[in-house]
């Protein structure tokens, strides 16, 4: 599967609904469960979209160490 954008990166688990969808629609994007990774590898111009895999009985929280750094 070719990778559709270097922009856009999924930070869920690998079961996340939406990751599969676009997955089984022949979509590749580069994903990590592991949000401090992401931030510290992304580009500038990247955008990291950050999904709740166990919402709405849990939302995700977001450690002011990857606020600082993003």
């Amino acid at each position: 599967m070719k990778c559709y954008s270097n922009n856009l990166i999924f930070c869920c688990n690998e079961s996340n609904d939406l990751y599969n969808v676009l997955k089984n629609c022949g979509y590749s994007f580069e994903r990590s469960s592991d949000l401090m990774s992401l931030v510290k590898k992304a580009e500038d111009s990247a955008g990291i979209l950050i999904l709740a895999d166990d919402y709405p009985i849990q939302t995700v929280v977001i450690n002011q160490d990857v606020l600082n750094l993003a």
